[in-house]
């Protein structure tokens, strides 16, 4: 019995420990990695949430700023990994190119399993360039 109390109190620990969207979405609008494509910020924000659907991660929001686009987004738990969060933000600009910045962590940093930030934005980046061909 004992055991089993201790096991319910340190996994409760842990989950309070998981990030979610709401951590991440006001951290430094450079935090993470960048990309710039050679279109129109209209086209390359379309696109961004075209490929994050074909991604397969929920968007949880869009809000649109003077300064561009910020959407956050979330990949659900499996058997294997509590997941991850996400922010991306399509910056707009007068001029090409436009650049897509991408923050992606792991809910919970000890897990070992899970899609890394240099991962998540390889696929969203090469998915975005993709669909931008004509660019």
């Amino acid at each position: 019995m004992m055991r089993r109390s201790f096991l319910a109190v340190a996994a409760s620990a842990g989950l309070s420990a998981c990030l979610t969207t709401d951590d991440i979405q006001h951290a430094h609008p450079s935090s993470g990695l960048m990309a710039a494509f050679e279109a129109p910020y209209d086209r390359v924000r379309a696109s961004t949430l075209s490929i994050l659907g074909r991604l397969g991660v929920t968007i949880e929001s869009v809000e649109e700023f003077s300064d561009g686009t910020r959407i956050l987004v979330a990949n659900g738990m499996t058997g294997f990994s509590w997941g991850e969060v996400g922010r991306v933000i399509v910056e707009r600009r007068p001029t090409t190119p436009i650049p897509v910045r991408v923050l992606w962590v792991k809910r919970y940093q000890r897990q070992l399993t899970g899609t890394s930030q240099a991962e998540f934005a390889q696929q969203l980046y090469r998915g975005i360039s993709d669909d931008l061909g004509g660019f």
